[in-house]
């Protein structure tokens, strides 16, 4: 009757092991990258859609016109 395991049997488990290891830290860090990619490209839109709503304002196009200072509303987002 065996009891345990052998050297060989705990050396191929601790390689299956740090191999799926390293195989989900790089698909975690994958996906962190595209997080930030994505924050990026929805911050670039939405200063898009704030520009465009403000060159499609009459009011804001007047208030250039007559050289007066055209102030956003939304406070600007902080972050730590």
């Amino acid at each position: 009757m065996k009891k345990g395991f052998t050297l060989i049997e705990i050396m191929i488990a601790v390689g299956i092991f740090g191999f799926l290891s390293l195989s989900m830290a790089n698909l975690f860090y994958g996906q962190v990258k595209k997080v930030g990619y994505l924050e990026d490209l929805f911050e670039k839109e939405k200063i898009n859609r704030e520009v465009v709503a403000l060159l499609k304002s009459t009011s804001s196009c007047n208030a250039a016109l007559l050289g007066v200072m055209v102030h956003n509303s939304t406070p600007p987002k902080m972050s730590l």
